[in-house]
């Protein structure tokens, strides 16, 4: 078992047929190229003739490419957060997890508010969903609780108990989390708000934090040559720079 970012070089990036292709210079023999994006493993293939080349999506902004060298027996293991324990710390999305506690019925609703970067307030909804949409996994020690259900009665949809809910927080057992995860975002200080709406429409008191995003600045780009002088062998260069620095 080993990786390693040493023997990788020159790497570009061009469009490809609405995608894009990246490619690099892979000096090290005997390894197989991982291609990891915003912390998650895009692919992997053995170099080819000292190179490696992945066709990948459209990249955003905000998305952040890294290329690592692996045993060829490791090709599918994901190293991202050993490797790159920095980028793997700070990343650059915002995720939320709330339990499916008994504590919430049928009809209550989880809202998400996130502001934008340098924003006081969250004012945006990021995410409104049920917590049981259709009533599905609400339920357990309720209704259908009786000798010939054999038990607990783990799908009731108008009451509330022991069942699929009845985890972190109460018994600490297997809870089902409703989870949330934005798109990747550039560094900066952001609040969130988290509330919940019974059927009534009543809205809890509010959690609200802000979330420091530390990932690696955007880099620059639109680099272009704009003119040369070849009598002084002076080359000038143009570019859009990087947003967070």
């Amino acid at each position: 078992m080993g990786y390693t970012t040493d023997g990788i070089s020159n790497a570009t990036i061009t469009p490809f047929e609405g995608s894009i292709a990246l490619r690099a210079i892979v000096e090290t023999s005997g390894k197989i190229a991982q291609c990891y994006v915003s912390g998650e493993l895009a692919g992997y293939q053995s170099p080819c003739d000292g190179s490696v080349e992945f066709i990948l999506p459209e990249l955003s902004a905000t998305d952040l490419v890294f290329l690592l060298l692996v045993d060829p027996q490791d090709a599918g293991c994901d190293y991202f957060s050993d490797a790159f324990p920095i980028n793997s710390d700070w990343g650059n999305r915002i995720s939320v997890a709330l339990p499916q506690l008994t504590s919430y019925l049928p009809g209550d609703r989880w809202r998400v508010y996130l502001g934008h970067a340098g924003q006081e307030t969250a004012d945006e909804i990021a995410i409104d969903r049920e917590f049981y949409l259709g009533s599905r996994r609400c339920c357990g020690f309720g209704m259908d609780f009786s000798a010939a259900s054999g038990g607990f009665g783990f799908d009731v949809s108008d009451c509330a108990g022991l069942g699929l809910n009845f985890g972190l927080g109460e018994f600490g057992m297997d809870c089902h989390m409703l989870t949330f995860t934005s798109q990747p975002l550039p560094p900066g200080q952001y609040p969130l708000k988290v509330e919940i709406i019974d059927r009534y429409g009543n809205a809890s008191v509010p959690t609200e934090t802000v979330v420091s995003l530390r990932t690696c600045p955007r880099p620059a780009r639109e680099l272009a040559i704009t003119a040369f002088d070849q009598s002084t062998d002076t080359l000038e260069l143009s570019w859009t720079p990087s947003e967070d620095i």
